[in-house]
């Protein structure tokens, strides 16, 4: 009786970070589906940060300056209470973790899918015959050094108790308030050593089977990476917009 295909392969973790030469072809070569376990494990990474992340979320919202309308003092009790309500949403669950989880589940899961299509198609276009399976797990393993960069970012929250304002390449984001600014924050903040680790795997993982040479290898992950990072910042900037929103006057007269 043939035995079911395990689901989990924890087991090759070490190895593709280790020695992903020789790790890699297995993966690449085998047909079935292995993106699970990075998968998985780069999720409840990005979960237990943004658990950690929380209460600090809470305690910058708790101390910010909040600016009062110029009418404030002519409203009802009522009104004044329900103003006061709407600022303090930004300190809720719903800001310091429903958002950010959300943000950083969209970014692990939705970046994967786009990497790995389009990896698919600019290989096709290269004239590769990889399937797309292949390219789900090449794309999902070659992810893992951002588990390690999750590991340091959630021992420097706990030792630090501050939140990472500038993590990445985001301290050369242009300022401004508007949304090209913002998206070139989101953008930039992924662009680091692990990015650049996960860049490197990406093209071992292309040339692993079926070499299409290190020029195409190279040209289909840095086509990959870009729009993978393009896409993969929406998340965040769609909350971090949202975390921003002040609502002035949530009544109606």
């Amino acid at each position: 009786m043939p035995q079911a295909p395990k689901r989990w392969h924890f087991e090759l973790l070490w190895p593709v970070l280790r020695h992903p030469h020789r790790a890699l072809p297995a993966i690449v070569s085998s047909t079935q589906a292995l993106w699970l376990t990075p998968l998985v494990l780069l999720s409840a990474l990005a979960l237990v940060q943004v658990l950690v992340a929380m209460p600090i979320r809470q305690g910058v919202a708790a101390s910010a300056n909040v600016e009062l309308p110029p009418d404030f003092q002519y409203l009802t009790p009522e009104q004044q209470a329900q103003f006061q309500a709407s600022l303090s949403a930004s300190g809720g669950p719903m800001f310091t973790l429903v958002f950010p989880a959300l943000a950083a589940l969209g970014r692990i899961w939705f970046g994967w899918l786009i990497a790995a299509a389009i990896l698919h198609l600019t290989m096709t276009l290269f004239g590769g015959r990889a399937t797309m399976g292949s390219m789900l797990n090449r794309a999902a393993w070659a992810g893992l050094p951002l588990g390690i960069q999750t590991l340091i970012r959630i021992a420097a929250l706990l030792v630090t108790r501050s939140l990472i304002t500038a993590p990445g390449l985001s301290g050369f984001a242009p300022a401004g308030d508007g949304w090209l600014a913002a998206l070139a924050g989101q953008v930039l903040s992924q662009v680091d050593l692990f990015m650049l680790w996960t860049l490197v795997l990406l093209v071992l993982g292309l040339r692993a089977q079926d070499d299409p040479g290190p020029s195409k290898a190279w040209t289909a992950a840095l086509i990959t990476i870009v729009l993978a990072l393009l896409l993969g910042a929406l998340p965040g900037l769609i909350t971090s917009r949202l975390s921003s929103m002040t609502i002035v006057r949530p009544f109606l007269f």
